[in-house]
């Protein structure tokens, strides 16, 4: 199949893609929020004195809490990637013409 380059631009699907950059944008951000956050969590249980009870209980949920967190940014990573994949095929979409 040929690239017909005198087709106008599907304008919604130049729309879809331009939001889902945005999408892609922001989930970037989001991802490196909750690694940073993850980072911060692992630290302040790495500070804790492990001579108090509620010190090592304090530094158990931290841990926990800091898996929960990473996990969100693996996540988050992965939705990013779908949507970069999304992005890709509007754009796709877009330049063929098609107005389906």
């Amino acid at each position: 199949m040929s690239l017909d380059l005198a087709a106008p631009p599907n304008s919604r699907a130049l729309a879809a893609a331009h939001d889902l950059g945005i999408v892609v944008d922001e989930l970037q951000a989001f991802a490196d929020r909750l690694v940073e956050v993850t980072a911060v969590a692992r630290g302040l249980a790495a500070q804790t004195d492990w001579r108090a009870k509620a010190a090592a209980v304090f530094h158990t949920r931290a841990e926990r809490w800091a898996g929960e967190v990473s996990g969100l940014a693996c996540a988050a990573e992965t939705a990013r990637l779908d949507a970069v994949e999304a992005q890709r095929r509007m754009e796709w979409i877009a330049w063929q013409g098609w107005e389906g």
